[in-house]
């Protein structure tokens, strides 16, 4: 849920670099085509196929640089996929658009493209803390369990503790009488 939450802020900023181009058309399918890939990422996990999407669309920014636009919520995949190298790719496609197209909106769309980084890392960052708060909230239930049989089992042997030294008490008594009343009677 929290990939979504971080996923429609870009998707937004995106779609703003659209807003006023001629190209409406590339626009929506590049639109289209980067929600594709980022459902599909987020479907399939680290799989072959969310893999074939993110170069698929890598390739689709070589070919039209009106796709970069959309490039910054497909790096947010790339790297929940941890997948480096395809940035890498993602790279070499804004300095091929940046030196053989004339794409005005490259600075804008890299800013995004650290944004999309940005929120990876606090999700992620987020997703760790969590997971440590779930390990450390099960570990302490764990003690806890273990603590309170062990108090349980201290106060059996408490218990039978008290229960010995009453019976050693009574036999000690008993023997005392015993001698003390047979050596009475002897003496009598």
């Amino acid at each position: 849920m929290k990939k979504i939450l971080d996923k429609i802020p870009l998707i937004f900023c995106c779609c703003m670099l659209f807003s006023g181009s001629s190209n409406s058309v590339i626009a929506a399918a590049a639109l289209l085509s980067a929600i594709s890939v980022s459902a599909l990422c987020q479907l399939c996990g680290k799989s072959r196929v969310s893999l074939s999407a993110e170069v698929l669309y890598i390739l689709l920014c070589f070919i039209d640089p009106d796709f970069l636009g959309f490039m910054p919520l497909v790096i947010y995949d790339i790297l929940c996929d941890r997948r480096y190298i395809l940035c890498a790719a993602a790279a070499a496609a804004f300095i091929s658009a940046a030196t053989g197209h004339s794409v005005n909106h490259i600075p804008l769309i890299c800013t995004y493209v650290v944004i999309a980084a940005v929120l990876h890392h606090r999700t992620s960052s987020f997703d760790k803390l969590e997971q440590q708060f779930i390990e450390s909230r099960d570990n302490s239930a764990e003690l806890n369990m273990l603590l309170t049989e062990k108090n349980h089992r201290l106060r059996e042997n408490q218990d039978n503790e008290i229960r010995l030294a009453t019976l050693k008490e009574r036999n000690r008594i008993a023997r005392e009488i015993h001698d003390n009343v047979g050596h009475m009677l002897s003496r009598s």
